[in-house]
């Protein structure tokens, strides 16, 4: 068996890291801080703002649409009571997270990833 080990992979310009584009792999992230008012990232990636809409749900921004409006996206949220996150993708540049718990809708700080392909 070969190991391969590398510092750093770039590009072929060798001016940067390579980028996937066309492999599906996660193409945008964040982890939203409920906590905060006006709601806000505690880190993202291919994001560009998120917006409270109401109880337990948030609205982010991408910074660079993907090539479809129907693309997979999956979502976790962590709170001490219980709650868990539903994800709806609705649209090109933007995604709305829901988080539920027993009763109903609750907000949670939440996270999402997006995968697809680039437009």
């Amino acid at each position: 068996m070969s190991d391969i080990r590398a510092n750093t992979i770039s590009d072929a310009a060798g001016t940067g890291p390579i980028e996937l584009y066309k492999q599906s792999a996660a193409k945008a992230w964040c982890t939203v801080d409920r906590g905060t008012n006006p709601v806000s990232f505690f880190e993202s990636f291919g994001m560009t703002t998120v917006s409270d809409l109401g109880i337990g749900i948030y609205q982010v921004n991408f910074t660079t649409a993907l090539n479809t409006t129907r693309y997979p996206c999956s979502g976790a949220c962590y709170t001490t009571d219980g709650h868990f996150v539903g994800v709806a993708a609705e649209e090109t540049l933007r995604t709305t997270i829901r988080s539920f718990n027993t009763s109903g809708p609750a907000d949670a700080d939440s996270s999402l990833i997006v995968h697809g392909d680039l437009a």
